[in-house]
């Protein structure tokens, strides 16, 4: 019982970090089909955290910000490989808000404690099941948490502190859902795309298998500067030149040999579960073909 509520109140208390926006993102904007200058994409760091119960595998939360009222998601992968997800929506006013995705707990509320900081209490039932603190870390880069549990009599369980690092809403690895792409060029059988972002360099690996069932491997690190960065692996081009163009979104050039073969649009869907490129290649003839190529995020 308290590994399943701890795993159900994490999101939560990550969400009441971000309400206060430390590093500067906007507010007043809310999520649509695609991220928003208010989102902020957050990864468990186990290296940083101590449990008192089991760790999870992974946890990645997606959280919108607008003043006081927020929308967070989290999903994530216990200690014994089972995902979960939960919802929460609500506003640092000190009312209870409906937990959603989680069968342990159904409300809680939020409490300003410090300019930086919110405590919460999570509860189900009305009793007060879980209590924790938020406070921004020195390098306003992550946040600490601290989580109690409480028993039938009120007492509270040893505190697990745990990290969570703000990301770059690509960093993950993604897989090409079929179903949900399209193709005016020959589709692969399939692609798992491993992106991770170390300061400003984007580190790219693509793994697949193309139309005829051969294997293929795909690689570059690059930076968002508009430059042209060397790539491995893809015959089709040998350079990518990319730019943000806002919150998961990224604008790319791919040439061959110096010229023009193809450009790119990347975006990541408010959620932070969905990546869409969509691909303009010019074809021998000059003209163009259009793909929309759908990737699921898998942790």
């Amino acid at each position: 019982m308290k590994k399943a509520l701890r795993m159900s109140v994490l999101g939560l208390v990550t969400a009441i970090a971000v309400g206060v926006s430390p590093l500067g993102f906007a507010q007043g904007t809310t999520m649509g089909a695609s991220m928003g200058p208010n989102t902020i994409v957050m990864r468990l760091n186990l290296d940083k955290s101590t449990y008192q119960t089991p760790a999870p595998r992974w946890d990645r939360r997606v959280a919108s910000i607008v003043n006081d009222d927020f929308k967070m998601t989290i999903r994530g992968e216990d200690g014994s490989g089972t995902r979960f997800m939960a919802v929460y929506n609500g506003k640092i006013d000190g009312k209870d808000y409906p937990v959603t995705g989680s069968p342990n707990v159904d409300s809680f509320s939020l409490t300003r404690s410090g300019p930086k900081s919110i405590a919460v209490q999570v509860k189900k039932n009305g009793k007060i099941l879980v209590e924790g603190d938020s406070f921004t870390a020195a390098d306003n880069r992550s946040w600490v948490l601290t989580l109690r549990i409480l028993d039938e009599k009120g007492r509270k369980s040893p505190t697990t502190v745990e990290v969570y690092d703000v990301i770059d809403p690509v960093d993950g690895t993604w897989v090409l859902n079929l179903a949900k792409s399209s193709y005016q060029t020959p589709a692969p059988k399939g692609e798992t795309r491993h992106v991770r972002i170390h300061g400003d360099t984007v580190d790219f690996l693509a793994i697949g298998t193309d139309e005829a069932g051969r294997p293929t491997r795909v690689s570059w690190q690059s930076r968002l500067d508009g430059k042209d960065y060397p790539v491995q692996g893809n015959a089709s081009f040998d350079t990518i030149a990319s730019t943000s163009s806002g919150p998961g979104a990224v604008s790319s050039v791919l040439k061959k040999k110096g010229k023009v073969v193809t450009t790119a649009e990347r975006t990541i869907s408010a959620d932070g579960m969905t990546m869409q490129l969509v691909s303009n290649v010019i074809l021998a003839d000059g003209s163009t073909a259009r793909n929309v190529a759908v990737f699921d995020l898998q942790h």
